[in-house]
């Protein structure tokens, strides 16, 4: 829960970080279209000190998401691995059938290529994006 709390926080933050950074440079490129020259570092400085704690929102958000990817692929390893150990299971797929060479090898590159292949992380970051965008002030 911890992790989903993180992640949305930090996308709200970067939604935010989003509209100054846009902002920002439309003032940016108004100083240079317009020659000011006083005013161009200025604006230069004011990108630059927002650089460290958009890249701090960015890490933390990849951290979340990363972090979210692993806990679900943890949770899914060990209820297969329950589901494949449970009874009679496991005998049955490696001695009396043959079709099947290293089930429990394929059992974990299989989880590891569906917890990479899956976008469960990606689908709850667009919703929390829109959620963020619709929120965020005109």
């Amino acid at each position: 829960m911890g992790y989903i709390v993180l992640v949305a926080a930090m996308l709200v933050a970067r939604t935010f970080c989003d509209l100054w950074m846009i902002k920002n440079t439309t003032t940016i490129e108004r100083i240079i279209i317009s020659r000011n020259a006083k005013e161009f570092p200025k604006g230069i400085l004011k990108l630059f000190i927002a650089m460290l704690p958009i890249a701090c929102v960015n890490c933390f958000l990849k951290y979340g998401l990363q972090e979210m990817a692993l806990r679900f692929r943890t949770r899914l390893t060990k209820h297969l691995y329950e589901q494949y150990l449970k009874g009679f299971t496991y005998y049955k797929i490696s001695n009396l059938d043959n079709r099947i060479s290293n089930p429990d090898q394929l059992l974990t590159q299989d989880i590891e290529k569906f917890c990479q292949s899956i976008a469960v992380c990606r689908l709850f970051n667009h919703l929390v994006c829109l959620v963020a965008l619709c929120l965020s002030p005109a």
